[in-house]
């Protein structure tokens, strides 16, 4: 399960992350993950000029993503790396992790 929260000046927006899968109910079944779409699924809902602060919220369970065949949080950070983005301190709690990412609005 994943979700982004964008944080912009003194209101945050929450965003759904892999919608379609939890929307509709469908189990993650193994192998169900791959890059273009998690790419896919960042691009349809963070606008290439978003400024602002994104709280990255993910399973830190390593059996979570053996099953479902990626590890959306490294997934995450290529692609916020890629946009320019620096990240922020890593948070770990049991099963879940918090990755905040600093965008500049200049994307690459």
């Amino acid at each position: 399960m994943s979700f982004a929260h964008l944080w912009l000046r003194s209101s945050s927006i929450p965003r759904d992350v892999d919608r379609a899968r939890f929307a509709t109910r469908r189990p993650a079944v193994a192998g169900s993950s791959t890059e273009a779409a998690v790419l896919a699924d960042l691009d349809s809902k963070i606008p290439r000029e978003f400024s602002g602060r994104i709280w990255l919220f993910h399973s830190a369970r390593p059996t979570h993503w053996d099953y479902t065949g990626l590890d959306e949080g490294e997934a995450w950070q290529r692609y916020f790396w890629n946009r320019n983005c620096r990240p922020g301190p890593y948070i770990r709690f049991p099963n879940l992790g918090i990755s905040p990412v600093i965008c500049s609005g200049n994307s690459r």
